[in-house]
Parts: C-alpha cells; sequence; structure tokens
C-alpha cells in the first residue's frame, strides 16, 4: 500500500539490479540495509549531507529571485 506522504520515483531496471547486487554484499549486511527502498534512503541522505552546501546555495538564489520578481 502506498503512502500518503511518500513520493516513488521509477529507476530503470538495469539499476535496480546493481541495487540488489549490492543488497546481497557483506557491507550492505554490516550497514543494516535490507530493501532497495532501505539502500536508496541511504544513498539519498549520504549525497544531501554531502552535498548540503551546494543546495543551501541553490535555496538562496531560489529565495532572491522569488523576493525580486516580488518587488517588482
Amino acid at each position: 500500500m502506498a503512502r500518503e506522504d511518500w513520493d516513488y520515483i521509477p529507476l530503470p531496471k538495469g539499476m535496480l539490479k546493481e541495487l540488489d547486487r549490492y543488497l546481497a554484499s557483506n557491507e550492505a549486511k554490516r550497514y543494516g540495509i535490507r530493501s532497495r527502498a532501505e539502500l536508496l534512503r541511504f544513498i539519498v541522505r549520504r549525497f544531501i549531507d554531502e552535498h548540503e552546501h551546494v543546495l543551501e546555495s541553490i535555496q538562496v538564489k531560489q529565495h532572491n529571485q522569488t523576493s525580486n520578481i516580488d518587488k517588482g
């Protein structure tokens, strides 16, 4: 059953096979990652954490652009 507060993203089958290969590894077991969903959340969270400064910069630029539009 789909959760209303979640979004679902289609991925190519080849990428899903790569995820499955990783899930079968000892490293995945060491991290306690048992499913594609857990692995993808782990990967996305790590990406966001590592690129937080870039994402914050983008948000500031978008905010500034919106403010300038509002001022006319």
